[in-house]
Protein backbone atom coordinates (compact mmCIF):
# COMPACT_ATOMS: atom_id res chain seq x y z
CA UNK A 1 0.00 0.00 0.00
CA UNK A 2 2.92 2.35 0.70
CA UNK A 3 4.35 1.74 -2.77
CA UNK A 4 0.91 2.38 -4.27
CA UNK A 5 0.62 5.70 -2.42
CA UNK A 6 4.10 6.61 -3.64
CA UNK A 7 3.08 5.73 -7.22
CA UNK A 8 5.71 3.00 -7.47
CA UNK A 9 3.74 0.33 -9.31
CA UNK A 10 6.76 -1.83 -10.20
CA UNK A 11 7.66 -2.27 -6.54
CA UNK A 12 4.05 -3.32 -5.84
CA UNK A 13 4.32 -6.10 -8.42
CA UNK A 14 7.75 -7.18 -7.13
CA UNK A 15 6.30 -7.39 -3.62
CA UNK A 16 3.51 -9.63 -4.92
CA UNK A 17 6.10 -11.89 -6.57
CA UNK A 18 8.01 -12.14 -3.26
CA UNK A 19 4.75 -13.08 -1.48
CA UNK A 20 4.06 -15.81 -4.03
CA UNK A 21 7.65 -17.10 -3.77
CA UNK A 22 7.21 -17.43 0.00
CA UNK A 23 3.83 -19.11 -0.35
CA UNK A 24 1.85 -16.14 0.98
CA UNK A 25 -1.46 -15.93 -0.89
CA UNK A 26 -2.87 -12.59 -1.98
CA UNK A 27 -6.41 -11.60 -1.08
CA UNK A 28 -8.90 -9.05 -2.39
CA UNK A 29 -7.13 -6.22 -0.55
CA UNK A 30 -3.81 -7.24 -2.13
CA UNK A 31 -5.17 -7.08 -5.66
CA UNK A 32 -7.18 -3.92 -5.02
CA UNK A 33 -3.92 -2.29 -3.91
CA UNK A 34 -2.27 -3.37 -7.17
CA UNK A 35 -5.17 -1.93 -9.15
CA UNK A 36 -4.93 1.31 -7.16
CA UNK A 37 -1.22 1.52 -8.03
CA UNK A 38 -2.06 1.08 -11.72
CA UNK A 39 -4.74 3.76 -11.48
CA UNK A 40 -2.40 6.23 -9.79
CA UNK A 41 0.44 5.56 -12.25
CA UNK A 42 -1.73 5.51 -15.37
CA UNK A 43 -0.74 1.93 -16.24
CA UNK A 44 -4.23 0.54 -16.80
CA UNK A 45 -2.87 -1.78 -19.52
CA UNK A 46 -1.79 -4.13 -16.73
CA UNK A 47 -5.33 -4.59 -15.39
CA UNK A 48 -6.16 -7.75 -17.44
CA UNK A 49 -3.07 -9.51 -16.02
CA UNK A 50 -4.17 -8.63 -12.47
CA UNK A 51 -7.66 -10.03 -13.08
CA UNK A 52 -6.13 -13.21 -14.48
CA UNK A 53 -4.08 -13.62 -11.31
CA UNK A 54 -7.19 -13.03 -9.20
CA UNK A 55 -9.00 -15.74 -11.15
CA UNK A 56 -6.12 -18.18 -10.74
CA UNK A 57 -6.05 -17.47 -6.99
CA UNK A 58 -9.84 -17.78 -6.61
CA UNK A 59 -10.06 -14.20 -5.36
CA UNK A 60 -13.41 -12.54 -6.00
CA UNK A 61 -13.47 -8.82 -6.95
CA UNK A 62 -15.60 -6.61 -4.72
CA UNK A 63 -17.12 -3.14 -4.99
CA UNK A 64 -13.78 -1.48 -4.19
CA UNK A 65 -12.17 -3.45 -7.01
CA UNK A 66 -14.60 -2.09 -9.58
CA UNK A 67 -14.72 1.44 -8.19
CA UNK A 68 -10.90 1.50 -8.32
CA UNK A 69 -11.02 0.34 -11.93
CA UNK A 70 -13.57 2.96 -12.92
CA UNK A 71 -11.53 5.67 -11.19
CA UNK A 72 -8.36 4.47 -12.89
CA UNK A 73 -9.93 4.54 -16.34
CA UNK A 74 -11.33 8.01 -15.69
CA UNK A 75 -7.97 9.37 -14.50
CA UNK A 76 -6.26 7.84 -17.53
CA UNK A 77 -8.82 9.51 -19.80
CA UNK A 78 -10.23 6.17 -20.99
CA UNK A 79 -13.83 7.19 -20.38
CA UNK A 80 -15.34 4.67 -22.78
CA UNK A 81 -13.83 1.83 -20.74
CA UNK A 82 -15.12 3.40 -17.53
CA UNK A 83 -18.62 3.91 -18.95
CA UNK A 84 -18.76 0.36 -20.32
CA UNK A 85 -17.65 -1.20 -17.03
CA UNK A 86 -20.18 0.88 -15.13
CA UNK A 87 -23.05 -0.20 -17.37
CA UNK A 88 -22.01 -3.86 -17.05
CA UNK A 89 -21.96 -3.62 -13.26
CA UNK A 90 -25.29 -1.85 -13.20
CA UNK A 91 -26.90 -4.45 -15.48
CA UNK A 92 -25.37 -7.34 -13.54
CA UNK A 93 -26.86 -6.12 -10.27
CA UNK A 94 -24.52 -8.19 -8.12
CA UNK A 95 -22.75 -5.19 -6.60
CA UNK A 96 -24.29 -2.09 -5.10
CA UNK A 97 -22.89 1.06 -6.69
CA UNK A 98 -21.94 3.79 -4.22
CA UNK A 99 -21.08 7.46 -4.19
CA UNK A 100 -17.39 6.74 -4.83
CA UNK A 101 -18.17 5.09 -8.16
CA UNK A 102 -20.48 7.90 -9.27
CA UNK A 103 -18.06 10.60 -8.15
CA UNK A 104 -15.31 8.88 -10.15
CA UNK A 105 -17.50 8.98 -13.25
CA UNK A 106 -18.37 12.63 -12.65
CA UNK A 107 -14.71 13.48 -12.17
CA UNK A 108 -13.87 11.68 -15.42
CA UNK A 109 -16.53 13.70 -17.24
CA UNK A 110 -15.11 16.85 -15.70
CA UNK A 111 -11.59 16.04 -16.91
CA UNK A 112 -12.87 15.59 -20.46
CA UNK A 113 -15.37 18.47 -20.35
CA UNK A 114 -18.51 16.39 -20.80
CA UNK A 115 -21.14 18.34 -18.82
CA UNK A 116 -24.17 16.66 -20.38
CA UNK A 117 -22.90 13.16 -19.65
CA UNK A 118 -22.09 14.24 -16.10
CA UNK A 119 -25.62 15.54 -15.61
CA UNK A 120 -26.99 12.17 -16.75
CA UNK A 121 -24.88 10.26 -14.23
CA UNK A 122 -25.79 12.74 -11.51
CA UNK A 123 -29.50 12.18 -12.10
CA UNK A 124 -28.92 8.42 -12.19
CA UNK A 125 -27.07 8.65 -8.88
CA UNK A 126 -29.98 10.43 -7.22
CA UNK A 127 -32.55 8.09 -8.78
CA UNK A 128 -30.93 5.04 -7.13
CA UNK A 129 -31.09 6.75 -3.75
CA UNK A 130 -27.51 7.98 -3.37
CA UNK A 131 -27.39 11.48 -1.92
CA UNK A 132 -24.83 13.83 -3.47
CA UNK A 133 -22.21 15.18 -1.12
CA UNK A 134 -20.21 18.41 -1.07
CA UNK A 135 -17.53 16.56 -3.04
CA UNK A 136 -20.09 15.64 -5.71
CA UNK A 137 -21.28 19.23 -5.87
CA UNK A 138 -17.75 20.64 -6.10
CA UNK A 139 -17.05 18.45 -9.15
CA UNK A 140 -20.24 19.60 -10.86
CA UNK A 141 -19.76 23.29 -10.07
CA UNK A 142 -16.23 23.24 -11.51
CA UNK A 143 -17.41 21.43 -14.63
CA UNK A 144 -20.41 23.69 -15.26
CA UNK A 145 -18.36 26.81 -14.53
CA UNK A 146 -15.75 25.87 -17.13
CA UNK A 147 -18.54 25.05 -19.59
CA UNK A 148 -19.91 28.61 -19.19
CA UNK A 149 -23.09 27.27 -17.59
CA UNK A 150 -22.86 29.41 -14.48
CA UNK A 151 -26.60 29.69 -13.84
CA UNK A 152 -26.90 25.91 -13.77
CA UNK A 153 -24.03 25.66 -11.28
CA UNK A 154 -25.62 28.23 -8.98
CA UNK A 155 -29.04 26.58 -9.25
CA UNK A 156 -27.60 23.15 -8.52
CA UNK A 157 -26.01 24.39 -5.31
CA UNK A 158 -29.21 26.07 -4.19
CA UNK A 159 -31.37 23.07 -5.09
CA UNK A 160 -29.17 20.65 -3.15
CA UNK A 161 -29.28 22.90 -0.13
CA UNK A 162 -33.05 22.71 -0.16
CA UNK A 163 -33.61 19.15 -1.36
CA UNK A 164 -30.87 17.34 0.58
CA UNK A 165 -30.34 19.83 3.42
CA UNK A 166 -26.74 20.07 2.26
CA UNK A 167 -24.59 22.55 4.17
CA UNK A 168 -22.03 23.89 1.74
CA UNK A 169 -18.40 23.64 2.85
CA UNK A 170 -15.52 25.96 2.03
CA UNK A 171 -14.48 23.86 -1.00
CA UNK A 172 -17.89 24.22 -2.66
CA UNK A 173 -18.05 27.94 -1.90
CA UNK A 174 -14.57 28.34 -3.41
CA UNK A 175 -15.65 26.45 -6.54
CA UNK A 176 -18.72 28.68 -6.81
CA UNK A 177 -16.57 31.82 -6.59
CA UNK A 178 -14.19 30.45 -9.19
CA UNK A 179 -17.08 29.61 -11.52
CA UNK A 180 -18.36 33.19 -11.21
CA UNK A 181 -14.91 34.63 -11.91
CA UNK A 182 -14.41 32.39 -14.95
CA UNK A 183 -17.65 33.86 -16.27
CA UNK A 184 -16.59 37.47 -15.47
CA UNK A 185 -19.15 37.87 -12.67
CA UNK A 186 -16.94 39.56 -10.08
CA UNK A 187 -19.74 41.03 -7.98
CA UNK A 188 -21.48 37.66 -7.74
CA UNK A 189 -18.22 36.09 -6.59
CA UNK A 190 -17.89 38.75 -3.89
CA UNK A 191 -21.50 38.14 -2.81
CA UNK A 192 -20.73 34.43 -2.44
CA UNK A 193 -17.60 35.32 -0.45
CA UNK A 194 -19.69 37.34 2.01
CA UNK A 195 -22.30 34.58 2.17
CA UNK A 196 -19.58 32.03 2.89
CA UNK A 197 -18.23 34.06 5.82
CA UNK A 198 -21.75 34.33 7.21
CA UNK A 199 -22.39 30.57 6.97
CA UNK A 200 -18.98 29.48 8.24
CA UNK A 201 -18.92 32.09 10.98
CA UNK A 202 -15.28 32.83 10.16
CA UNK A 203 -12.94 33.73 7.31
CA UNK A 204 -12.35 30.97 4.75
CA UNK A 205 -8.87 29.56 4.18
CA UNK A 206 -5.93 30.94 2.20
CA UNK A 207 -6.91 28.97 -0.91
CA UNK A 208 -10.33 30.64 -1.07
CA UNK A 209 -8.83 34.13 -0.72
CA UNK A 210 -6.17 33.39 -3.34
CA UNK A 211 -8.78 32.20 -5.84
CA UNK A 212 -10.80 35.37 -5.29
CA UNK A 213 -7.80 37.72 -5.53
CA UNK A 214 -6.53 36.01 -8.70
CA UNK A 215 -9.97 36.19 -10.26
CA UNK A 216 -10.37 39.88 -9.45
CA UNK A 217 -6.95 40.68 -10.92
CA UNK A 218 -7.69 38.72 -14.10
CA UNK A 219 -11.00 40.56 -14.45
CA UNK A 220 -9.38 43.96 -13.96
CA UNK A 221 -11.15 44.49 -10.63
CA UNK A 222 -8.04 45.77 -8.86
CA UNK A 223 -9.73 47.70 -6.05
CA UNK A 224 -11.82 44.64 -5.19
CA UNK A 225 -8.63 42.54 -5.07
CA UNK A 226 -7.18 44.99 -2.54
CA UNK A 227 -10.26 44.74 -0.32
CA UNK A 228 -10.15 40.94 -0.35
CA UNK A 229 -6.46 41.07 0.60
CA UNK A 230 -7.26 43.40 3.48
CA UNK A 231 -9.80 40.88 4.75
CA UNK A 232 -7.28 38.04 4.43
CA UNK A 233 -4.73 39.96 6.52
CA UNK A 234 -7.07 40.94 9.32
CA UNK A 235 -7.81 44.55 8.37
CA UNK A 236 -11.39 43.91 7.36
CA UNK A 237 -13.25 45.85 4.69
CA UNK A 238 -16.28 48.13 5.06
CA UNK A 239 -16.84 47.76 1.31
CA UNK A 240 -17.29 43.99 1.72
CA UNK A 241 -18.99 44.28 5.13
CA UNK A 242 -16.21 42.21 6.71
CA UNK A 243 -14.79 43.13 10.09
CA UNK A 244 -11.15 42.81 11.07
CA UNK A 245 -10.32 39.26 12.07
CA UNK A 246 -7.56 36.67 12.08
CA UNK A 247 -4.94 36.51 9.36
CA UNK A 248 -5.30 33.67 6.87
CA UNK A 249 -3.19 35.22 4.12
CA UNK A 250 -2.96 34.96 0.34
CA UNK A 251 -0.52 32.94 -1.79
CA UNK A 252 2.72 34.84 -2.59
CA UNK A 253 2.20 34.79 -6.36
CA UNK A 254 -1.17 36.53 -6.08
CA UNK A 255 0.39 39.24 -3.88
CA UNK A 256 3.24 39.63 -6.35
CA UNK A 257 0.76 40.06 -9.21
CA UNK A 258 -1.07 42.70 -7.18
CA UNK A 259 2.22 44.51 -6.50
CA UNK A 260 2.81 44.63 -10.27
CA UNK A 261 -0.56 46.32 -10.75
CA UNK A 262 0.26 48.86 -8.05
CA UNK A 263 3.62 49.55 -9.68
CA UNK A 264 1.91 50.09 -13.02
CA UNK A 265 -0.41 52.68 -11.49
CA UNK A 266 -3.53 50.54 -11.87
CA UNK A 267 -4.53 50.66 -8.19
CA UNK A 268 -5.91 53.80 -6.56
CA UNK A 269 -5.96 52.69 -2.91
CA UNK A 270 -2.17 52.57 -2.63
CA UNK A 271 -1.88 53.19 1.11
CA UNK A 272 -4.40 50.44 1.88
CA UNK A 273 -2.55 47.87 -0.20
CA UNK A 274 0.82 48.92 1.21
CA UNK A 275 -0.50 48.13 4.69
CA UNK A 276 -1.25 44.62 3.46
CA UNK A 277 2.21 44.24 1.92
CA UNK A 278 3.88 45.33 5.17
CA UNK A 279 2.06 42.60 7.11
CA UNK A 280 2.39 39.91 4.43
CA UNK A 281 6.07 40.58 3.79
CA UNK A 282 7.97 42.19 6.66
CA UNK A 283 11.16 42.05 4.56
CA UNK A 284 9.74 44.92 2.48
CA UNK A 285 10.23 43.24 -0.90
CA UNK A 286 6.58 43.54 -1.88
CA UNK A 287 6.48 47.22 -0.92
CA UNK A 288 9.66 47.86 -2.90
CA UNK A 289 8.29 46.01 -5.92
CA UNK A 290 5.06 48.00 -5.81
CA UNK A 291 6.95 51.30 -5.44
CA UNK A 292 9.75 50.91 -8.00
CA UNK A 293 7.94 51.76 -11.22
CA UNK A 294 5.28 53.87 -9.55
CA UNK A 295 7.84 56.37 -8.30
CA UNK A 296 9.51 56.81 -11.69
CA UNK A 297 8.47 59.87 -13.72
CA UNK A 298 5.46 59.14 -15.87
CA UNK A 299 4.67 55.83 -14.14
CA UNK A 300 1.95 56.96 -11.72
CA UNK A 301 -1.73 56.27 -11.99
CA UNK A 302 -2.76 59.92 -11.72
CA UNK A 303 -4.70 61.74 -14.40
CA UNK A 304 -1.69 63.93 -15.13
CA UNK A 305 0.55 60.96 -15.85
CA UNK A 306 -2.21 59.29 -17.82
CA UNK A 307 -2.27 62.30 -20.13
CA UNK A 308 1.43 61.68 -20.70
CA UNK A 309 3.86 63.18 -23.15
CA UNK A 310 1.29 63.63 -25.88
CA UNK A 311 -0.98 65.71 -23.67
CA UNK A 312 1.95 67.84 -22.60
CA UNK A 313 2.94 68.41 -26.23
CA UNK A 314 -0.51 69.30 -27.45
CA UNK A 315 -0.30 72.93 -26.52
CA UNK A 316 3.02 74.49 -25.58
CA UNK A 317 3.56 78.27 -25.45
CA UNK A 318 6.95 79.80 -26.08
CA UNK A 319 8.19 82.65 -23.97
CA UNK A 320 7.25 86.13 -25.14
CA UNK A 321 3.77 85.18 -26.33
CA UNK A 322 5.04 83.62 -29.58
CA UNK A 323 3.21 80.98 -31.61
CA UNK A 324 1.63 77.91 -29.96
CA UNK A 325 2.62 74.38 -30.80
CA UNK A 326 -0.60 72.51 -31.59
CA UNK A 327 0.18 68.81 -31.80
CA UNK A 328 -2.95 67.96 -33.84
CA UNK A 329 -2.15 70.46 -36.61
CA UNK A 330 1.63 69.94 -36.56
CA UNK A 331 3.23 68.32 -39.64
CA UNK A 332 6.59 67.47 -41.18
CA UNK A 333 6.29 70.60 -43.37
CA UNK A 334 6.46 72.72 -40.25
CA UNK A 335 9.43 70.68 -39.09
CA UNK A 336 11.22 71.33 -42.42
CA UNK A 337 10.61 75.07 -42.15
CA UNK A 338 12.31 75.15 -38.78
CA UNK A 339 16.03 75.62 -39.59
CA UNK A 340 16.99 74.63 -36.09
CA UNK A 341 15.87 71.09 -36.97
CA UNK A 342 17.43 70.97 -40.44
CA UNK A 343 19.08 67.66 -39.53
CA UNK A 344 15.83 65.98 -40.47
CA UNK A 345 16.35 66.74 -44.11
CA UNK A 346 19.93 65.50 -43.98
CA UNK A 347 18.76 62.29 -42.34
CA UNK A 348 16.14 61.76 -45.09
CA UNK A 349 18.78 62.18 -47.82
CA UNK A 350 21.04 59.65 -46.13
CA UNK A 351 18.18 57.18 -45.72
CA UNK A 352 17.25 57.43 -49.40
CA UNK A 353 20.86 56.93 -50.42
CA UNK A 354 21.13 53.57 -48.59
Amino acid sequence: KGFAQAKQAEKCFRTLEEMEAQGIPGNTITYNTLLDACAKCGTMSRVPAIFEKMKQSDVEPDRITYSTLIKGYCVAGELDCAFKLFEELKADGKLDLDEIVYNSLLDGCSRKQKPQKAMEYLQDMISVGIQPSNYTLSIMVKLLGRAKRLNEALKLAEDYRQEFNLKLNVQVFTCLMQACLLNKKVQKALDIYKEMIGELGRLPDRKAHTVLVDGCLNAGAFEEAVQVCRCAYGFGSPELSVRGSITVGVEPKALSDLANKVAAGRVGSVEEVMEVFDVADPSGKLRAKASTQRERPGATGSAKAEEGWKGAAKQRKKEGGEEKWDWDSWSWDQWDNNKSRSWKGEWTKKSRGR
